[in-house]
């Protein structure tokens, strides 16, 4: 029996709900994805090389890549249940008991993943895609420690003092070449859209998110659902100012990429101005209500020990309600990947992170579904500390944290003495 008859059967026998097959996602039939190198991937999660690529936007219009034969090809690998290579970081991840993009595409997508099974996978049912995230460029303020160039245009000198990059290399890289020509496309596709995702480099430093913003405006499409990942910095951009915008949607997401709060973001995220920050969020507050904000930790070698003390932070200072702090965690670089910690400061992480699930246990939330997952992701810290480190990048950590605080003229040991002692092993 064919994949969309099974899946047809299994939606009438449970009265409409879907039923996932742990390979199955919907993104491929809803989401168009540029990466900071043009190249068109099922999702963001997927690689930027050739080994995902669907198209590249500056080779083919929009229409052509999601109509072309790679585009459909992917498709039909999906409905035959056969795992792809490009989707294996989401199967990594829910083997390791941590929630996957797929997984959440699925539930926002559930209505459309089961009008596609009715309508058998029709073209028909799909023609447009109702959801872009176009990553326009590099371009950020910020050069955090668990970053680097390809995604911050900040790293650049780093990067090539380190060797990490060639002489040469141009500073800023962008995904799409002809703008007008992209703009004129994206235009015909605006009726269709439900929601875009703006994530970067810095989305709120682009030009080319305020072009958008003024385009979904001027459609009257202010019903379309907007989602960042920023590192909210900052709010305003040449004369834009993003409150002004975010004014006049129905909804705005914020997935702000907070590590830390004070002297530990300043190091962890250099160039980031704690103060200014607090500045940000109370102003957001205070002058767009309809904007959620959701924090986004990364959680690594370096906040692993604090991130419990910065939750309990932003909710005292009702940033943000207790579910709404989300960590994510750090695989790559292996240098800073919490399993390179020593055993005892792992036993101090799971003290600490042992007691912050039973302080969040005993919060008001408003939210049952979102705290499930928050203590889901906090238990699957513990699990995955501990898994043995990888070594080598164990033995790499000393120097790699050495040779930036060289060129930032930086101290890890004062604003960590906690972990002071992993430099000398």
């Amino acid at each position: 029996m064919s994949f969309w008859k099974r899946k047809k059967l299994n939606i009438e026998n449970a009265q409409g709900t879907f039923q996932d097959d742990k390979l199955f996602c919907a993104m491929p039939w809803v989401h168009f994805h540029v990466t900071q190198n043009g190249n068109v991937t099922p999702c963001c999660q997927a690689p930027w090389g050739n080994e995902a690529k669907l198209g590249n936007i500056n080779e083919g219009s929009v229409n052509e890549i999601w109509k072309g034969k790679p585009f459909e090809s992917f498709r039909k690998q999906m409905l035959k249940g056969k795992p792809h290579s490009a989707c294996s970081r989401c199967y990594e991840k829910e083997a390791m008991g941590w929630i996957s993009l797929r997984e959440i595409t699925n539930e926002k997508y559930e209505n459309t993943i089961n009008e596609l099974i009715r309508n058998k996978f029709q073209f028909s049912s799909y023609s447009k895609p109702v959801y872009f995230d176009i990553r326009f460029s590099n371009v950020c303020n910020l050069k955090c420690r668990i970053c680097n160039f390809s995604s911050s245009s900040s790293w650049y000198n780093d990067d090539l003092e380190l060797g990490n990059i060639k002489e040469g290399t141009p500073a800023l890289t962008t995904s799409v070449i002809d703008e007008d020509k992209f703009y004129t496309e994206f235009q015909d596709q605006i009726g269709a859209i439900q929601e875009m995702y703006f994530a970067g480099g810095e989305p709120l430093m682009m030009e080319q998110h305020y072009k958008i913003l003024d385009f979904l405006i001027a459609s009257g499409n202010t019903q379309c659902r907007l989602f960042y990942n920023t590192n909210l910095s900052r709010l305003t951009f040449k004369d834009h100012d993003v409150l002004d915008y975010w004014k006049q949607f129905d909804y705005v997401n914020l997935a702000v990429s907070l590590d830390d709060i004070g002297p530990r973001l300043e190091y962890q995220r250099k160039n980031a101005n704690w103060e200014q920050m607090k500045r940000n969020f109370k102003r957001i507050q205070s002058e767009v209500p309809n904007v959620d904000i959701m924090i986004s930790p990364t959680v690594n070698f370096f906040n692993v020990l604090s991130i419990a003390e910065m939750h309990h932070y932003l909710v005292q200072e009702k940033y943000v309600r207790p579910e709404d702090v989300v960590p994510t965690l750090l695989v790559h670089p292996q240098e800073f990947n919490i399993q390179v910690l020593s055993d005892d400061l792992k036993e101090k992480v799971q003290e600490r992170i042992e007691l912050h699930l039973k302080w969040l246990g005993m919060q008001p939330y408003e939210d049952e579904k979102k705290m499930k997952y928050v203590l889901r992701q906090y238990s699957n810290i513990l699990t995955y500390l501990r898994h043995p480190a990888n070594e080598q990048a164990r033995q790499n950590l000393p120097e790699k944290i050495k040779q930036l605080d060289t060129l930032r003229n930086e101290n890890f040991a004062s604003v960590f003495p906690e972990l002071s002692s992993m430099l000398d092993n």
